[in-house]
């Protein structure tokens, strides 16, 4: 009767490293299907030609800069749709109060590569609005002086106003385009003063 070949370290070794490839290779296609890209919609909005980035989309849910117009027409989402919008995230909203989301996205009239998005989250009560916030703060957030609780990191800004927790995303981390940003945050602000509470 042949001797059972037993196996070495190396080998053993070796199966286990390449098990925990497949796990990890496993990981990241997961969560990967839950990152948006922004350049699907830019794509599909471009093959129709620039007369797409025009005033003929619907009104926009911000105070823009003379530079800027939508991007894309104004979406809304209720509790049963969150989920098509920010996949992953939206128990967290439910569970914390939310009604209704509203979002569009904005590009500069001369550069389409400088483009922000706008989330408007209704979460019922100002209580609610902050306790978004208070979970969502980024460690490397700077807090900014124009509204009670607001404050930006890299290419992202971060307010409560009223009953809404509102987040402002950027294509890049571009001076300009985050001063843009900053601009139509505090507009916002100063156009909504006496906000649901």
């Amino acid at each position: 009767m042949p001797k059972k070949r037993t196996r070495t370290k190396g080998e053993a070794l070796l199966g286990f490293l390449i098990l925990a490839i497949l796990v990890l290779i496993g990981v990241m296609v997961f969560l990967q299907q839950f990152q948006f890209n922004p350049a699907v919609t830019a794509h599909r909005i471009l093959e129709g030609g620039m007369e797409q980035f025009s005033s003929d989309l619907p009104s926009t849910l911000v105070p823009l800069p003379d530079n800027f117009t939508g991007m894309t027409p104004l979406e809304s989402f209720t509790p049963e749709t969150l989920y098509e919008k920010i996949n992953g995230q939206a128990d967290f909203y439910l569970a914390s109060g939310f009604l209704g989301l509203k979002s569009q996205r904005y590009v500069h009239t001369d550069n389409q590569d400088m483009w922000f998005e706008v989330f408007k989250y209704d979460m019922g009560t100002k209580e609610n609005a902050f306790a978004v916030y208070s979970q969502q703060y980024r460690e490397d957030g700077l807090p900014l002086q124009w509204a009670e609780f607001a404050y930006y990191a890299a290419n992202a800004l971060f307010f409560v106003h009223g009953q809404d927790y509102m987040e402002m995303r950027a294509s890049s981390t571009s001076d300009d385009l985050v001063a843009a940003m900053h601009e139509v945050a505090k507009k916002y602000v100063a156009s909504h003063q006496n906000p649901k509470l």
